[in-house]
């Protein structure tokens, strides 16, 4: 957080840059996922105080997951004058739109703020989102080793990790 503050006019001049070339959304990120949700909050707050280019664009908000604090880091933003929230349907790594919808609808009244999705719809939504991107376990040779029919190429996919990888170019 300091570092950012002490980078604040390089982040100011970036901001300005954008909005003069024509953005109109600006997405403010913890990209580190460090802060704490009333720490997000204050630096937004901070940010549309003191620059006066993010009065004229559309502020986003975008939270890493590093502290599982993402989803209410993003809500904080809203709470503190973000107009958007950037988010995924699943996942851990940043705040998911369900997590999100979840703390609007139990809290948003509190922060005069709210949501008209439909939750059942939403968890039905994202739990086939899982399931269409799962990785598939064993739909690759490289998986327990390398195994191919003769003749065959081996194909390395995107379920493959770096173990993977490894084992066929030791076969190289």
């Amino acid at each position: 957080i300091s570092l950012i503050m002490a980078n604040f006019s390089s982040l100011k001049q970036a901001i300005e840059t954008a909005v003069s070339c024509g953005a109109s959304t600006v997405t403010i990120s913890d990209t580190a996922g460090s802060m704490l949700p009333n720490e997000f909050g204050s630096f937004i707050r901070n940010l549309k105080k003191n620059i006066p280019a993010l009065q004229t664009v559309n502020v986003a908000a975008q939270c890493i997951n590093e502290l599982n604090m993402a989803a209410a880091c993003a809500v904080t933003a809203v709470d503190a004058g973000a107009d958007e929230i950037k988010a995924i349907a699943t996942g851990t790594s940043t705040a998911t739109v369900p997590d999100i919808a979840r703390i609007i609808r139990l809290r948003g009244e509190d922060l005069n703020i709210g949501c008209s999705i439909n939750m059942m719809e939403i968890n039905r939504l994202t739990t086939q989102i899982e399931w269409l991107t799962r990785a598939k376990k064993g739909t690759s040779p490289f998986d327990t080793g390398i195994s191919s029919t003769q003749g065959s190429d081996f194909i390395l996919n995107s379920y493959d990790n770096i173990d993977a990888v490894s084992k066929a170019a030791l076969q190289l």
